[in-house]
């Protein structure tokens, strides 16, 4: 098979798997957000590995190839360089504010607190993320609502939301060209604010979680920091009331969880490398 071939295959699968995404099934959401920019990669690290000659390649064929796989690469690379050194300033950004317990309710509870009236809390970093918290959502609201809000974002750590985030944000900005990839972010989005929605009702009520929810989202924000519970739209926030409300659907799987079968679709990825051994 030709570097040309193998490349115009790889554009040709990637823009197709997209466009059989069906926004009424959300839980392939991660499927088909994941899959093609993970294909485009391979096929890009594949052609790089088998170099730009070859007995089935022509010359200019294998140099255009080879150059297109190299620049894809030096985006891809480009991109996280970006976004890394974004998350570095929102991590120097929050160290500036001044941490401390949240209150005497929570005295293991550290948090940077910005000295603002406004509703807002979020996890800024990566593995390790720091909770921050404005004072007008400690001032605002009970200890209930604010117990609420501190579990949620304990669920994003738990699952290590701000680390993985941080690898589908840039895959996300590396192919927002292809199909469908704002409406798939924004439903992994929602999805991500689901799962920690439902991980919270394992030690909260869930009607004080969507009493927090309504109260949070529905004060007026104007920081530029995006926050889990201070940054959804409408209509997210009814589906995750809904959901919240729905307890015949509390024990389902997690609505961004990883089953055996999409371990297997996103190894379909990984096929692009299987074609160096047939290399000349």
């Amino acid at each position: 098979m030709g570097h040309l071939s193998l490349i115009l295959g790889a554009l040709i699968l990637s823009i197709g798997l997209r466009y059989l995404y069906q926004p009424s099934r959300p839980g392939t959401s991660l499927s088909f957000f994941l899959i093609p920019p993970l294909l485009l990669v391979m096929t890009a690290v594949a052609v790089v590995v088998m170099g730009p000659h070859g007995h089935m390649v022509n010359l200019w064929e294998g140099w255009l190839c080879y150059g297109l796989a190299w620049g894809f690469i030096a985006v891809l690379v480009w991109t996280f360089c970006t976004l890394t050194w974004e998350t570095y300033q929102a991590q120097q950004q929050a160290q500036r504010h001044p941490i401390r317990a949240i209150d005497h309710a929570f005295p293991n509870t550290l948090a940077r607190v910005l000295a603002s009236d406004q509703l807002f809390s979020a996890q800024v970093g990566l593995w390790h993320p720091t909770l921050v918290v404005s004072q007008g959502l400690l001032d605002h609201l009970s200890v209930e609502h604010r117990q609420a809000v501190l579990t949620h974002e304990a669920a994003h750590v738990h699952y290590r939301d701000t680390f993985w985030f941080f690898w589908l944000a840039g895959l996300r900005r590396l192919t927002r060209w292809l199909p469908y990839s704002d409406a798939l972010w924004q439903e992994l989005l929602l999805l991500r604010e689901l799962r920690a929605d439902r991980w919270a009702t394992q030690f909260i009520d869930r009607l004080v979680l969507a009493e927090a929810l309504v109260t949070v989202i529905a004060a007026p924000l104007t920081t530029d920091v995006c926050a889990a519970f201070s940054c959804a739209v409408p209509s997210r926030l009814s589906r995750r009331i809904d959901a919240l409300l729905d307890e015949q659907n509390a024990a389902t799987a997690s609505p961004l969880g990883t089953g055996p079968l999409q371990w297997t679709e996103m190894c379909l990825s990984l096929a692009p490398l299987l074609t160096i051994p047939f290399h000349h």
